[in-house]
């Protein structure tokens, strides 16, 4: 709006408008220099469009922080009461029961599954002391010798020497002496068989053992084989355990 104190601002001269005549020169011959003002400048006070000043003002009050009067003037949101969040809250409860009864009862039946399907162990069997020294079948060093040297005959003739295979020949021999002097079945009685097999190439062989035995329970084998390329030698050792 403008000012009304403000004097309004003077006409702008006409251009279409008759210019004055020039004055006439004074008496004496000399004219007399003239000057015609110039035009004042052009002022504008027109005012401002509403609009951009309305735009200024709302720019301006969305940056200003709020003030005390209208925080407390704005309605706070909070939470809904009442019965409806009572329900809410319930129905939450049980569905969380819900979930952890369900997982403890899969635990539950899982386990009693694994149970039903582990193997039964048969029960330790505790032996009472029979103050028995002496075994019902004794092991017989004779038989076990007609044993031992039949199966090295068995299995060593006409066999070749072969670097490669001759460790799984030699499994081979240990573990048929050790079920066929098993087969005896003597009574309390452990027994543990060595073989060597070896190429013969006419050189010497010297095999020895030692061991701590009882000389009257324990006992021992021995039997050597060979055959027009290799040979074969087994021990077969007799431990009496009460």
């Amino acid at each position: 709006m403008p000012d009304p104190t403000e004097p309004p601002p003077a006409a702008e001269p006409d251009s279409t408008a008759p210019h004055p005549p020039p004055p006439a020169p004074a008496e004496g011959g000399d004219a007399a220099a003239t000057t015609t003002p110039a035009p004042p400048p052009r002022t504008s006070n027109a005012a401002p469009p509403a609009e951009s000043s309305d735009r200024k003002s709302k720019i301006l009050d969305q940056a200003a922080p709020p003030s005390e009067e209208k925080r407390k003037s704005e309605p706070v949101s909070r939470p809904k009461e009442g019965k409806g969040a009572i329900a809410t809250a319930d129905k939450g409860a049980v569905e969380l029961a819900g979930k952890v009864k369900n997982f403890f009862s899969q635990a539950e039946g899982q386990r009693l599954k694994d149970e039903a399907t582990k193997p039964l162990r048969r029960p330790k069997k505790i032996y009472q002391n029979s103050y028995r020294l002496e075994a019902h079948v004794p092991y017989s060093r004779d038989r076990v010798q007609k044993i031992l040297e039949a199966t090295l005959e068995e299995m060593i003739s006409g066999v070749y020497y072969v670097a490669d295979t001759a460790s799984d020949l030699a499994i081979k021999m240990a573990e048929k002496i050790r079920q066929r002097v098993l087969a005896l079945k003597f009574d309390r009685y452990k027994v543990i068989v060595m073989t060597n097999v070896g190429p013969l190439n006419r050189q010497g062989v010297h095999i020895g053992f030692r061991g701590l035995l009882d000389a009257e329970r324990d006992t021992y084998n021995m039997a050597t084989a060979k055959s027009n390329h290799a040979f074969a030698t087994a021990v077969i050792y007799a431990i009496y355990i009460e």
